[in-house]
């Protein structure tokens, strides 16, 4: 990934007919990178 320009419009283009929508549903892209020391901190993190 580093080596692609990953816009959003690329990123919605590869997405979007993957996704189901709801009216009450919202979609949140975090782009966050933090050292792995604090990766067990954070909820909702698991082993992949």
């Amino acid at each position: 990934m580093n080596a692609e320009n990953l816009t959003t419009e690329v990123i919605w283009e590869k997405v979007h007919s993957e996704l189901q929508t709801h009216p009450e549903a919202c979609l949140v892209f975090d782009d966050t990178v933090l050292d792995k020391r604090f990766s067990s901190k954070i909820e909702l993190v698991r082993r992949q």
